[in-house]
């Protein structure tokens, strides 16, 4: 492995994998400088969100779309929480499930679950909604009977330390 970094000092704003980024900094040669620009903190559940997880254990939705993979897992673990993971994953099973890109569709993996369809790279919103929905007999995104109901894993925050420190190891 070259030393293509050293003498360096990278700065990084990776918070979920600061420590593979760490590591391989290092292995390059480089002094990693974490600075995370964000962290995720999970948020407890309101009523309506309890609803949805019961709805969507209780196979009420026809179409389930994952945008992200921590979401994905969120929601399986709030079933989990409940005692409903065997109900989430019939209802993740008999839906047509859209996920957005190779991190919900891992999170599905790790319960041997699988989309209906993937999203095309570049995993952007845009085209997002066309293809999945063409499935289901009368309906197409406009329609007002499509009902959303976000789920979100967890309130980002900004962090608050204004001089970020670097890593010494």
């Amino acid at each position: 492995m070259t030393n293509s970094l050293q003498p360096a000092i990278i700065a990084h704003f990776e918070s979920r994998r600061r420590g593979e980024l760490d590591n391989l900094i290092r292995r390059h040669g480089g002094s990693p400088w974490s600075a995370p620009a964000l962290s995720e903190v999970p948020v407890e559940l309101g009523i309506a969100q309890k609803h949805t997880v019961d709805a969507f254990c209780a196979g009420r939705f026809e179409v389930i779309v994952l945008l992200t993979g921590v979401a994905t897992q969120r929601l399986l673990d709030e079933a989990a929480a409940v005692g409903k993971l065997p109900e989430a994953k019939w209802a993740l099973a008999s839906a047509v499930t859209v996920a957005r890109g190779p991190k919900p569709v891992f999170a599905l993996r790790q319960h041997d679950l699988k989309p209906t369809h993937i999203a095309p790279a570049p995993n952007t919103i845009n085209g997002f909604f066309t293809a999945p929905f063409r499935s289901l007999p009368n309906c197409t995104p406009s329609d007002s009977g499509v009902t959303v109901l976000p789920f979100t894993a967890s309130a980002v925050s900004a962090r608050t330390s204004a001089t970020p420190t670097p890593n010494s190891t």
